[in-house]
Formats: structure tokens, sequence, C-alpha cells
């Protein structure tokens, strides 16, 4: 995935939580081609600090074919994270576009193979076929 980058980063709506998961683990997201920038805490006219202009900004997104993945995929990823205390995920829509890729490349009926593309073949990938005997082993007889 190509990382396309914003001139103009964009605000996260991050809950206090989310915005720690996500920091904690920038590492996985920077590998999924996300990058954030933080804007430091600034203040309003009255002089008090506003915690929303503390906030993650979405600085590059990666591109998923023609689809750029965004907030929906990076809130996504924050619960993930939660759910597998820090285990390496992908967002579901990277997941699907791999399982259909991979789907699309797999070896289907009617294929023809030589012997070395059979041998290269996964176990547990599509069946083909075990040659059990030879044909020349049976007498016919009329």
């Amino acid at each position: 995935m190509v990382p396309v980058v914003s001139s103009r980063p964009l605000p996260l709506e991050l809950t206090p939580a989310e915005k720690s998961v996500l920091l904690q683990n920038e590492a996985i997201f920077i590998r999924n081609g996300f990058s954030f920038v933080v804007l430091p805490h600034q203040q309003d006219e009255e002089g008090s600090k506003d915690a929303v202009l503390n906030r993650v900004c979405l600085q590059a997104a990666p591109l998923l074919y023609d689809n750029v993945l965004g907030a929906e995929d990076i809130k996504e990823m924050i619960h993930l994270l939660i759910e597998t205390e820090g285990m390496n995920v992908r967002p579901s829509r990277v997941l699907q576009a791999l399982a259909s890729k991979a789907c699309r490349k797999s070896v289907m009926i009617g294929d023809s193979l030589n012997s070395a593309q059979m041998t290269r073949i996964c176990a547990h990938g599509r069946p083909t076929i075990r040659h059990l005997f030879s044909l020349s082993d049976f007498k016919y007889t009329e």
C-alpha cells in the first residue's frame, strides 16, 4: 500500500483512551501506512487550555486500490488493539482486499499445472489429484 500524504493534516476525533492506544502503538499504524502529527496544547482567547486543540491529526494514509483508508479504519484498528492486547492488526478493508487477491490468484478448477507447479502448491491450498494407480495396471476383458 502506498501512503497518501496530505498537505493539510486531518484532525481525528479520538477519546483520550483511544489517543493513548494510538500513540502507544504508533509503529503498528506506521507499518500499515498511516502517519500522524500531534498538535500541542494551545490557549484560546480567554487563556484557558482547550483539550480539543491537543489532538492527533492524520498526516498520511494508505491507498488501497482506489480508496484511501481513513479515520474509520484507524478507530477500528484502535479497538482491535485494545481487544487483542497489542497484537499486530490490520484494518478489515485491507484483510478483505488481501483475501480477494489471494482467491483470484489461487489455482482454479480447470487450470492446467505442470509437475513443478504442482509441487509448489501449499498443503492447505486447493486439492490436487493424487494418482493412486495407473490404468495400465488393469486388464480389460470384453
